[in-house]
């Protein structure tokens, strides 16, 4: 029926605004952006509505969501004239922890060959997540232990990457070596600088 509806609105106004580029996934806490092609109509003529939460128009082509709760469907409606011309339907959660990982890893592995100055820790993120809360590490501690267990090499880093001797310590110890990393602290344009609580261990693989 609402398909029905809106092929009839269609019928009657030459050109309609739509969503333009916008993603299927919301979280709470941050600014979501809605982003409208006005398509040469009247921006006073548009009109927003959601479901839950709370709207706020930045331009006549923007409008920034903030959820309050998490919601499996929330339903985004984008009036013309009073009339509905679109709804688009995203989901609101909570912004999902980064993962950490070396550059050239996989599956908590790294191949002793592949250990050079070039290797970088780095945060994984979802692909929806808000550019705005990404963060480059600036430093972290490392921990060496060789497959027995004992430890080798322990010291901050500072940086994204491991020092001349962890690696050199990392290729005497070979095959089955072990990377502990930990307190991390990252920085972002928005927060500055943070200390996280993720611990990231790295296996030394053939």
């Amino acid at each position: 029926m609402l398909l029905i509806f809106i092929a009839a609105f269609w019928s009657v106004f030459t050109s309609v605004p739509e969503f333009k580029d916008m993603s299927d996934q919301f979280y709470l806490g941050v600014e979501n952006p809605i982003s409208i092609r006005l398509n040469q109509c009247e921006a006073e003529d548009i009109q927003i509505k959601v479901s839950e939460g709370s709207l706020h128009k930045r331009s006549d082509s923007t409008y920034i969501y903030m959820g309050h709760q998490a919601i499996e469907e929330l339903k985004i409606k984008l009036y013309y004239k009073k009339i509905l011309c679109a709804v688009k339907v995203v989901s609101v959660t909570n912004i999902p922890a980064p993962a950490v990982a070396f550059s050239n890893e996989s599956d908590g592995m790294i191949r002793i060959a592949d250990l050079n100055s070039s290797v970088t820790l780095g945060f994984k993120y979802d692909a929806n997540y808000p550019d705005q809360l990404k963060s480059d590490i600036v430093s972290f501690q490392v921990s060496i232990q060789n497959k027995s267990g004992m430890q080798l090499y322990f010291a901050p880093i500072k940086g994204n990457k491991l020092d001349d001797l962890a690696i050199s310590k990392l290729k005497q110890a070979g095959v089955g070596s072990i990377i502990n990393i930990s307190n991390i602290v990252s920085q972002n344009q928005r927060s500055g600088l943070a200390r996280n609580g993720i611990n990231h261990q790295v296996v030394v693989g053939q």
